[in-house]
C-alpha cells in the first residue's frame, strides 16, 4: 500500500489545525478497530441514557461518538468538549444536521469546565494525554458528576505488567501501522513526539485509580493489544 503523508508531525505531539484536519484518516490508521469501538460504546450508552440524559463527551474531537449515538438515541442533551479550536469547528460541521439531539460544543480546558449532574461520560483516549496526577484529578471530577447508577466509558492506552507480552503487542501494533500504509519512519516519529506528552499504565493501575476516587462497579469490555476500554458504573 502506498503511504500517504496527511501531515509533518512535529517533534513534540499536540493537535493543531493540520492534526484536526487529517485526524479522521489518521486515526483509523493509528487505533485499531476505532470503528467498531465506537460501535460499540453507542450500543453501550443506550443502557444509560434515559429522556433528556445530560452526557458529556471529553476530548470529543471531530464528532464520532455523538454522531454514532444519534442514529440510534434522541432527546439527548450531549455536550462535547475539545481544547482545540479546529477540532470544535470540524465538530460543528460533521454534526449540524443532527435534530432529534441538543448538541452543545465547547472549546475548553475540560479542567476549567463545571460537569453538571449527567448519566453518561464518555473519555476516549483522554487520560493518556494527562499525568497521572491529572488523570486523577479527571477521574475525581467525573466520579462526582455522574448521578447514581449513571457510567463512564473509557478507551485508554495500556501496557502490559509482563514485559514479555509487551513486546508483542507492541510488535503487532508496529505491523498493524506499516499495514495502514503509515512509513517506519513516520511510525518512529510519532513515537518520539509523544514522549513528553503520554501516560500509560497497565491496566490493573487503571482499575486502582478508579477504586480509588470510589467506583465500584468496573470491567473490560474492549480489548486488543495495547488498546482497554473500561465500563465503570456509579
Amino acid at each position: 500500500m502506498k503511504h500517504k503523508s496527511y501531515f509533518k508531525i512535529s517533534r513534540t505531539w499536540s493537535f493543531d489545525n493540520k492534526v484536526s484536519k487529517a485526524f479522521d484518516q489518521h486515526v483509523k490508521q493509528s487505533i485499531p478497530l476505532y470503528d467498531e469501538f465506537h460501535k460499540q460504546i453507542s450500543k453501550i450508552a443506550e443502557f444509560y441514557c434515559k429522556n433528556e440524559s445530560l452526557i458529556y463527551d471529553l476530548g470529543c474531537s471531530t464528532g464520532k461518538f455523538i454522531n454514532q449515538i444519534s442514529k440510534i438515541k434522541k432527546n439527548l442533551n450531549i455536550v462535547g468538549i475539545d481544547d482545540s479550536k479546529k477540532m470544535i469547528e470540524i465538530c460543528k460541521l460533521k454534526t449540524k444536521n443532527i435534530k432529534k439531539n441538543k448538541i452543545t460544543l465547547k472549546c475548553d480546558d475540560m479542567f476549567d469546565i463545571k460537569f453538571e449532574k449527567s448519566d453518561l461520560i464518555i473519555c476516549c483516549l483522554v487520560l493518556p494525554f494527562f499525568t497521572r496526577g491529572k488523570q486523577e484529578k479527571l477521574i475525581k471530577k467525573i466520579y462526582k458528576s455522574l448521578n447514581n447508577g449513571g457510567a463512564v466509558i473509557f478507551l485508554n492506552k495500556s501496557v502490559s505488567k509482563f514485559s514479555h507480552f509487551e513486546n508483542i503487542f507492541n510488535q503487532l501494533y508496529y505491523d498493524f501501522k506499516l499495514s495502514k500504509g503509515i512509513s517506519s519512519k513516520d511510525i518512529l516519529k510519532k513515537t518520539q513526539s509523544l514522549r513528553s506528552t503520554h501516560t500509560t499504565n497497565t491496566t490493573q493501575d487503571d482499575e486502582l485509580f478508579l477504586k480509588k476516587v470510589g467506583f465500584k462497579k468496573m470491567d473490560i469490555f474492549f480489548k486488543y493489544l495495547n488498546f482497554t476500554g473500561f465500563l465503570v458504573e456509579k
